[in-house]
C-alpha cells in the first residue's frame, strides 16, 4: 500500500490532505479567517497586477487567481474511495495479477451442443464408453452446460463421470468449478484440489498451471502461499508453450 500527503499553501491557508489505506480520508485546515484571507489574496492579486503593468504597460495581460474547493475535492476522492480500497485488497491477495482463463478454449454454446449431441447418436457413443472420440464428445457437452449456465449441475457429474475414466481435462475443469463454485455450484476447495493433483500427475499443462496458480495466490486454510512452489509449476506448464504460464513466470522474475 501507498500512502503520500498533498500540501496547498495559499497566504495564511495551509491544507494538508493525507491519503492512507484506512478506511476514511482525514482532512485539516488552518486560517486566520475568511476576511484575511481574502485581504491576503487581494494584495497578491494587485501585486501581480502592477508587476505585469511595469513589464507591459501596453497590453497588460489579465491575472486571475483561482481558489480551490479543497473541501469538494475531498469529497470526489472520498467517493472514490472504497473502490481505491477493494482494488488494494485485490492486489494484496493477487487477484488481478493472474491473467483471464481461455480455458476449455472450445466452450459450445446451445445451438452448438444440439450438433454435438446429434453426433454423439450417429457414433453410438455410450456414457461408459472408453471410445477417446466419445469422451471428447462428452467432455464439450459438459463444457456447454458448464459454462453456458445451461445446466451446471449435470455438466459437472458428466465432468466427474469422464474424469473416473482417466480423462485428464474432466480433472482439471472439476478442480475449477469446485475451486471457484461457479455457476452456482457450491464450492469444495478440498476436493478441486485433489483434482488437479491428479490431472498433474498425468502430465496435464491446464492443471499444472491451475496449481501453480493456487501456490502462488494461496487457499484459505488449505494450502499456504509459496512463490517458489508457484514458480516450478509455471515453468512446467511454460515449458510447454501455456500463455498464462509464459506471463506468470515473466511475473514471478520481476516480483
Amino acid at each position: 500500500m501507498w500512502s503520500r500527503v498533498a500540501t496547498k499553501l495559499a497566504g495564511d491557508v495551509v491544507l494538508a490532505i493525507p491519503f492512507a489505506t484506512t478506511a476514511s480520508i482525514v482532512w485539516c485546515e488552518h486560517a486566520e479567517n475568511e476576511a484575511n484571507i481574502n485581504k491576503s489574496l487581494d494584495q497578491k492579486k494587485n501585486t501581480l497586477q502592477l508587476a505585469g503593468d511595469n513589464d507591459n504597460h501596453h497590453h497588460p495581460a489579465p491575472i486571475t487567481i483561482r481558489r480551490v474547493d479543497t473541501k469538494g475535492e475531498i469529497l470526489k476522492i472520498k467517493k472514490m474511495e472504497k473502490e481505491m480500497l477493494e482494488r488494494w485488497d485485490k492486489d494484496e491477495d493477487g487477484w488481478r495479477k493472474l491473467p483471464a482463463r481461455a480455458w476449455p478454449a472450445y466452450q459450445p454454446d446451445s445451438e452448438q451442443l444440439n450438433i454435438i449431441r446429434d453426433e454423439i447418436l450417429k457414433c453410438g457413443c455410450k456414457p461408459d464408453s472408453d471410445n477417446a472420440v466419445c469422451n471428447e464428445l462428452f467432455f464439450d457437452t459438459a463444457t456447454s452446460l458448464v459454462f453456458n449456465n445451461i445446466d451446471p449441475e449435470a455438466g459437472l457429474q458428466q465432468y466427474k463421470e469422464l474424469a473416473e475414466k482417466g480423462h485428464v481435462d474432466s480433472m482439471v475443469a472439476c478442480g475449477i468449478i469446485l475451486l471457484e463454485g461457479c455457476c452456482d455450484i457450491t464450492p469444495n476447495e478440498e476436493e478441486g484440489v485433489q483434482y488437479l493433483i491428479k490431472a498433474v500427475a498425468r502430465d496435464s499443462v491446464q492443471g499444472t498451471y491451475e496449481l501453480g496458480a493456487l501456490f502462488y495466490t494461496g487457499l484459505d486454510e488449505l494450502l499456504e502461499e509459496d512463490p517458489l512452489a508457484a514458480f516450478e509449476f509455471f515453468e512446467k506448464a511454460a515449458g510447454h508453450d501455456h500463455p498464462a504460464a509464459i506471463f506468470m513466470m515473466a511475473e514471478c522474475l520481476y516480483d
